[in-house]
């Protein structure tokens, strides 16, 4: 999935589960979850240089297109 993709998916799945979310409310949502997503990943950096840093730079790119939308 491309980060615009995952960015556009994490949003709606916040407004479906969350009906009371305004859009805006779920673009947060979702930021908060990459952050902690992000954060969960960085405990592996030492073991898994390679994997960590690709996986963060990936989430961050879905950041980028949440801040976008």
């Amino acid at each position: 999935m491309t980060p615009q993709e995952k960015a556009a998916n994490l949003i709606v799945s916040h407004q479906v589960n969350c009906k009371s979310l305004s859009y805006e409310d779920a673009k947060e949502c979702a930021i908060m979850l990459i952050d902690a997503v992000v954060a969960e990943t960085y405990k592996y950096a030492e073991r898994y240089e390679q994997y960590v840093m690709a996986n963060v730079s990936y989430w961050k790119e879905v950041e980028e297109e949440i801040n976008k939308m």
